[in-house]
């Protein structure tokens, strides 16, 4: 019996999780890296108290999304609601 995740338990797609780890990614080093331009996306000054507050925040939702790909969920078959079942 192999886990599941929880994207895959909320029938998610997966890419839709990728996109959401990119976005912490840049959660994260936005505060050090305030002012740079990647091409793609700038990332804009903060101030002092958003950069204290980006330097919690971003680790915290890069910790909670990556507890989403983890496989914990296990799998329900048929069988085992029948086991369970009253009837």
């Amino acid at each position: 019996m192999n886990p599941i995740s929880t994207f895959h338990k909320m029938g998610l797609p997966e890419a839709f999780g990728n996109v959401l780890l990119v976005f912490c990614l840049i959660l994260v080093i936005a505060p050090y890296a305030a002012g740079a331009d990647f091409g793609v996306f700038k990332i804009p000054a903060f101030s002092t108290y958003g950069k204290s507050r980006l330097k919690i925040a971003g680790p915290v939702f890069l910790i909670l999304l990556i507890l989403l790909f983890l496989p914990i969920w296990p799998i329900s078959t048929g069988e085992d609601i029948a086991l369970k079942s009253p009837f």
